[in-house]
């Protein structure tokens, strides 16, 4: 049975977690249940007169002319650890739509630190936008609250949620920017609360301008051959390797690559083939809209620990081994926003690599479990870590496209494959997914509360039921059209759901202290896991 955690929309999680910004790295679910339950204590206030909240969510597009709009300003935020900061708006979408007919208007997830892909509703007066406030933006009906937008005073530092202020203004100027009034200096903001004590969610912007947006993604053209090529990069010493789709065209010199971000596999960029096949991609080359941020391609070199921006990339085009290869110490990255404007990276990408790849038979090496934690009685959960690997047993890079999982558990003493339901997994169910047994491997799940359950690669598992003698991980690959398939890698604990971990039943892993003495796989302080394959890592607790 899972037990209540807080209510945070997976997507500040993400970009916490992906994006370079001042806010601290991710909460657990205990952390951010924990945020809201000493909330009252923060900042007792009791509800003021006046505020009325309007349930009234709107979820889907309301008719009328869209338009896009960059945004640029300040925010003001506090993350999970109760540190408070400033953040540029810099580099995020905001989406507008207006209906002049009806004299409205409805901005989308209006308060830039937060996106829940919900619409406010605001009142065309002239040239002013007027926003009520209390609009309710997110609502969980399990767990009884949820945020809604508030006027927030500021002073001395100090947040003051305003209950008397019940509409706030945005002004739309001649040259067709619009900008939020009565915010100069931080003096006050446009924030979110929570429903159910009015406490400040973190998150408010001031001195917001939006600028008409109007750029595009690019598409590889229908007429050109579409190949799979594996795009190599690394990452602070972490090796990424992952498929992407090429097209050449050789007649007019250039070369097409989709999907140099993950999310966005139909969005390209293009190469122009110059002397001795070099070819050179131009840096600000628009990627798509992601979370709310708009992502151009930089590139730049390191230096001194600092990088420097470069306004191109040139890479090496081997037309017969269909390879593209950047010279060492070039990296790309993705910014939010053009490398003139701002540097915000979402991810490096160094001395990219891309290669065409043949899709042949392999059988994957065993994966590893790398951590177990029995939190069942406390948080209603246990977790998994695993390290699904993507090599064959021939030393070949897998595709992640092409990578399964299977999470397999013993019920006494018989093995078994796990299935996940939509019941206990929130996105199952708007994945339209009724059972999952085979994960893929850059699958992930969130739960209603926005937490994450299944990370991309098998990284962390969220596990709701009990009363399993141990815990297991096989990869599939189905490289040329053929299923082939891993070991089935056991955790080799019998664990009984009252937080208590029995001495180890095999030799798939084992943990040691730093004198060499096998210890429990939970003792806290730096130890030694060694796994049946003889693979060691140093774990921290």
């Amino acid at each position: 049975m899972k037990k209540t955690l807080l209510l945070l929309v997976m997507a500040v999680m993400a970009i916490c977690a992906s994006a370079q910004s001042p806010v601290n790295e991710l909460a657990t679910p205990e952390q951010m249940m924990s945020r809201h339950a000493d909330a009252s204590a923060t900042s007792a206030l009791n509800a003021p007169a006046k505020i009325d909240p309007d349930y009234d969510i709107i979820y889907d597009q309301p008719e009328g002319e869209l338009r896009r709009y960059k945004r640029y300003g300040q925010s003001y935020v506090e993350d999970f650890y109760g540190n408070r900061g400033r953040e540029d708006q810099d580099g995020k979408i905001i989406n507008i739509v207006f209906d002049y007919d009806n004299g409205m208007a409805y901005l989308q997830d209006p308060v830039s630190g937060l996106s829940n892909k919900t619409w406010a509703k605001a009142y065309i007066e002239g040239d002013q936008l007027r926003v009520p406030m209390f609009q309710v933006l997110q609502y969980d009906d399990y767990m009884g609250f949820g945020y809604m937008l508030c006027h927030l005073g500021v002073t001395g530092g100090t947040v003051i949620v305003d209950g008397e202020t019940e509409d706030m203004y945005y002004t739309m100027q001649e040259d067709g920017s619009i900008t939020l009034d009565g915010t100069d200096n931080c003096s006050a903001m446009l924030g979110l609360v929570y429903t159910n004590n009015y406490e400040w969610l973190g998150f408010g912007d001031f001195e917001s301008v939006y600028l008409p947006f109007e750029d595009e993604p690019l598409a590889i053209p229908e007429n050109l051959t579409q190949e799979s090529w594996m795009f190599s990069y690394s990452n602070k010493g972490a090796v990424t390797n992952r498929l992407v789709t090429v097209a050449t065209d050789y007649e007019n010199n250039l070369v097409y690559v989709a999907g140099i971000h993950p999310a966005m596999s139909d969005h390209a960029v293009v190469g122009t083939i110059g002397a001795d096949d070099v070819v050179t991609f131009a840096a600000d080359q628009f990627l798509g809209e992601y979370m709310g941020y708009s992502l151009y391609l930089g590139m730049c070199t390191h230096e001194n620990e600092k990088f420097v921006r470069m306004p191109n990339c040139k890479m090496q085009l081997n037309r017969e081994a269909r390879i593209l290869e950047s010279a060492d110490g070039v990296s790309m990255f993705q910014n939010a926003g053009r490398t003139t404007e701002i540097i915000y990276y979402w991810s490096y990408m160094d001395n990219p690599r891309f290669a065409y790849f043949n899709n042949e038979p392999a059988t994957p090496v065993n994966p590893e479990i790398l951590d177990f934690k029995d939190t069942y009685s406390e948080f209603g959960y246990n977790s998994i870590y695993f390290d699904i690997k993507l090599l064959s047993t021939e030393g070949e890079v897998l595709s992640p496209d092409l990578v399964k999982y299977i999470v397999w558990v013993k019920v006494e003493g018989e093995p078994e494959p796990f299935a996940f339901y939509p019941d206990e997994y929130y996105s199952l169910s708007i994945d339209g997914i009724d059972e999952l047994v085979e994960v893929p491997y850059s699958f992930y799940c969130y739960a209603r509360q926005g937490y994450t359950e299944i990370y991309p690669g098998g990284k962390i598992v969220y596990i709701y039921q009990i009363g399993f003698d141990d815990y297991g991980v096989q990869t599939i690959y189905y490289g040329g059209d053929t299923r082939s398939t891993s070991d089935i890698v056991w955790l080799g604990y019998k664990v009984d759901g009252l937080d208590t971990v029995l001495a180890p039943t095999n030799s798939a892993a084992a943990s040691y202290d730093l004198q060499g003495r096998r210890i429990g796989a939970q003792q806290q302080g730096l130890s030694i896991r060694k796994g049946a394959d003889g693979h060691s890592v140093k774990v921290i607790r």
